[in-house]
């Protein structure tokens, strides 16, 4: 072979070696299509979600989906690397700049499910199964007494909402519990870090009262890190100076005395 053919032949092949290693450089930077499953929800529970993903710190992903969709599997190009994806209901949205969702003081927790996951994403397609979880404990206050519970009550704690990766925000949480059609007074509260929070007996200016709520949760057994946070009821019998606690799902109840 001439020396010619010879430098045509190795440009040639030199010229398809780089055109290969393009092709294979360019693949990896092509996006990657995120399968999400949502076949688990329950549309009667949950009629809307939000579905988050950040990568990079840069938001690659913002979208919401109605539970007539529920049913089919939803699809997304995110870029390769690593994921974070937060699906969230029960709120209006999360505060993407800040990264957290913020209860105001005097407000409740909102009655928020989630499901966040670190998502690896350096692969052509992904499947995630997107469970939801409570992440709120509904705290039901049961008063008995005939003529009448003359004060109201009120939580504080230490936790003020969520980031977006689902773990609790310490801050100052503060809500009074309103009375519900049932009789029983009501409150929502968020995830606990610690067993800090409190219930506040008061008449309106001055507090009567305080329970260590928290800590008498946790020595009833309440887990704060259960994936799915049960309910919890308060019975309180004015007449006897009695406050009772007992956990949805639980057999025993907890007695305990007190004076106004």
């Amino acid at each position: 072979m001439k020396p010619s053919t010879r430098s045509f032949f190795a440009l040639l092949l030199g010229a398809a070696m780089f055109e290969a290693c393009s092709v294979k450089e360019d693949r990896t930077e092509c996006p990657c299509r995120l399968n999400l499953d949502f076949s688990e929800l329950d549309a009667a529970v949950i009629d809307s979600i939000e579905v988050t993903g950040i990568a990079n710190g840069e938001i690659v992903l913002s979208d919401a989906i109605y539970a007539e969709d529920f049913g089919s599997e939803y699809t997304a190009l995110v870029p390769r690397g690593s994921l974070n994806l937060a699906v969230v209901s029960g709120i209006d949205g999360i505060d993407l700049e800040k990264g957290l969702m913020q209860i105001p003081l005097g407000s409740d927790c909102p009655q928020v499910y989630m499901h966040v996951a670190q998502i690896d994403t350096y692969c052509e397609t992904v499947q995630e199964k997107v469970l939801l979880r409570k992440n709120f404990c509904r705290l039901d206050l049961c008063v008995e007494d005939e003529d009448g519970f003359p004060f109201m009550f009120a939580v504080k704690g230490n936790v003020d909402g969520y980031r977006s990766d689902g773990t609790p925000t310490k801050g100052e949480f503060y809500c009074a519990a309103y009375q519900t059609s049932e009789g029983e007074y009501r409150v929502f509260l968020p995830r606990q870090l610690d067993s800090s929070l409190c219930l506040d007996i008061h008449d309106g200016s001055d507090v009567l009262k305080t329970f260590a709520l928290g800590e008498i949760m946790a020595a009833s057994g309440y887990d704060w890190e259960a994936p799915d946070l049960k309910d919890v009821t308060v019975g309180i019998d004015y007449s006897r100076s009695e406050v009772s606690i007992s956990v949805e799902g639980w057999d025993k109840v907890y007695v305990y005395d007190f004076v106004i």
